[in-house]
């Protein structure tokens, strides 16, 4: 049976292909200017030549990376947006054209406050559009908070099979989790990527992010009715010590229950450059001491029921290595940004010194 025009499906190997092509192109088309460089310039007949050409060589491989990898970087939130599975209320908006639309660093805060004071009312098909563009341009303020997101999409999709919502109750959970840390787009990085505990102030602010969520996910409100509170509520808890609002028990949505649960346990398992990952097993341990204080006991018991294979395959890669390694790739996250820059600079040098060696 064909679904419905208004849902997108999830194409993994298409998402693969163009994380592929964006991050390949750009060391491919320094690799080729170099080559074409020392074809043109003439060959070295003394050292300050030599230099000279060399440096030539580095500096328009360089720029020509960097121009290509200004474009290619466009087509990453489409690598994103293609690996999700998502209902619309209304049209289904094309992936290209929002990945196109995904506002870039400069741009992300005037979309968010932009989104911020969209009527839900007011088209909200394009509303629900921009709403998904600041989801796949999230990474342009803090990388870690998408890829969470992600996962926490992941292990909430699970927990509502678990708890036997039909259908369109799962499509609803998959957005509650989704856009559950939209809000962290008005938190400073500086404050998200703080090793130590945050001060008062601080506090302050990153305990705002649930409803800074809320409001910008309005557009989806009438659409997802009471699934609309877990975007919010996900850091309530059960026995009324959560926030914004301190509720408790039944008081807090379904919706909100499932994706605190799968929020913190996304949250325990993952790889932070200021703390060492739980295990799985100490994780689930870890969600059974907080049943009936943190977290709802019905919820807790169907997530202990997803099997440990069905857990790993949701957590991506990282769950199937070692703890150690994991903990001690952690430190090296911040030169993750580095890596493909490094890489074609590499290249390109090595085709120069082999170019200049073999010349007369």
């Amino acid at each position: 049976m064909s679904r419905p025009a208004r849902t997108w499906r999830e194409h993994r190997a298409a998402a693969a292909a163009v994380r592929a092509l964006a991050l390949g192109l750009p060391a491919l088309a320094s690799g080729a200017a170099a080559v074409a460089a020392l074809h043109l310039l003439p060959p070295p007949t003394t050292l300050v030549w030599a230099l000279g050409r060399l440096a030539l060589v580095l500096a328009g491989t360089t720029a020509v990376m960097l121009a290509v990898r200004v474009v290619t970087r466009r087509l990453l939130p489409l690598s994103m947006l293609l690996s999700l599975s998502l209902a619309f209320p209304d049209e289904t908006p094309k992936r290209l054209r929002v990945a196109l639309r995904a506002p870039s660093a400069r741009r992300l805060y005037a979309e968010v406050a932009a989104a911020s004071a969209t009527d839900a009312d007011a088209d909200r098909a394009e509303a629900v559009s921009r709403v998904v563009g600041l989801v796949a341009a999230i990474s342009s303020h803090h990388r870690l908070t998408r890829g969470h997101s992600e996962r926490v999409r992941a292990y909430a999709d699970l927990l509502a099979v678990e708890l036997e919502l039909g259908a369109h109750e799962r499509d609803l959970v998959r957005w509650a989790a989704l856009l559950h840390d939209l809000g962290k787009l008005t938190v400073p990085t500086a404050i998200l990527d703080k090793p130590g505990r945050p001060d008062e102030g601080e506090w302050r602010i990153l305990a705002g992010h649930p409803a800074a969520s809320a409001r910008l996910a309005a557009p989806l409100r009438s659409w997802m009715g009471e699934w609309w509170f877990g975007i919010g509520q996900h850091h309530e808890r059960w026995d009324g010590t959560g926030y914004p609002e301190g509720l408790c028990g039944a008081a807090i949505s379904l919706a909100g229950r499932i994706v605190a649960v799968a929020d913190a346990f996304e949250t325990m398992t993952a790889v932070r450059s200021y703390k060492r990952p739980m295990s799985i097993a100490d994780a689930r341990r870890e969600l059974v001491d907080s049943a009936g204080t943190h977290f709802d006991p019905a919820v807790v018991r169907a997530f202990l029921n997803i099997g440990l294979g069905r857990l790993h395959r949701a957590a991506g890669l990282g769950s199937w290595l070692p703890l150690p390694l994991i903990a001690g790739l952690a430190p090296l996250r911040g030169l993750a940004g580095l890596g493909h820059t490094a890489l074609t600079a590499a290249s390109a040098a090595a085709v120069v010194a082999g170019g200049i060696l073999a010349s007369p």
